[in-house]
């Protein structure tokens, strides 16, 4: 069904195991497991299997920033520096960084997904994404990286610096659902930002993410 839309590529919220009544996929308690309601790993591995043979792409949204409240290293005191505030992460600790960049691997090699996508781009410091690029690329040929700052398109250059194939256009989604949920209006101020945007950075268009009501509530 979705190969027959016309769709390329399918873009997964996290698929880690998650802390009970995580929907969201920001609470992991296991980065080497899938979250149960989703299925197993070989259920996973088949549908990626699947995808492929019909020529479509599969990214995973990769939680880098945070662990869930319940995870085994916040029970831990030799892991205290590895954290910053509260559940984030602290990726000026060589060991984190390493074992977030060491899983971020193992998932392309495991199961040949196609690409990540990573939200909260501004949480991490840039070396880590410097890093995180270099490596996932590294592991399969055209493996493509999305990033996402929920604070809009100002530092949008700066990502693609990062590594980063291409950015979530933030700027462009109140005008596009505007366009396109309310009477008479004008999609000129959607198509400005759009043009603005992605000049040279294949920005992805979006009418609404994790932080806002689903568009087809508007």
């Amino acid at each position: 069904y979705i190969k027959d839309m016309g769709v390329t590529a399918i873009s997964l919220s996290p698929v880690f195991d998650n802390e009970d009544k995580g929907y969201h996929g920001y609470g992991v308690r296991e980065f080497y497991k899938t979250e149960d309601q989703f299925g197993t790993m070989k259920e996973f591995k088949k549908l990626v299997e699947e995808a492929h043979e019909r020529d479509l792409k599969v990214l995973v949204e990769f939680v880098a920033d945070q662990v869930g409240p319940n995870h085994e290293w916040i029970q831990d005191p030799a892991k205290e520096d590895w954290f910053t505030e509260g559940t984030m992460l602290n990726h000026g600790n060589e060991e984190v960084a390493s074992y977030l960049l060491e899983v971020a691997s193992w998932w392309i090699d495991e199961t040949e997904i196609d690409g990540y996508t990573v939200n909260q781009v501004s949480r991490v410091p840039a070396a880590f994404w410097e890093e995180f690029n270099r490596i996932v690329k590294g592991e399969k040929e055209g493996f493509f990286v999305i990033g996402n700052d929920p604070d809009g398109n100002a530092a949008a250059d700066t990502y693609l610096e990062m590594g980063f194939d291409s950015i979530v256009d933030m700027d462009s989604i109140q005008p596009m659902r505007d366009a396109y949920s309310k009477f008479d209006a004008s999609p000129a101020e959607a198509l400005e930002k759009i043009t603005e945007l992605d000049a040279g950075r294949s920005a992805v268009t979006v009418l609404d993410d994790i932080s806002m009501p689903r568009f087809t509530r508007d």
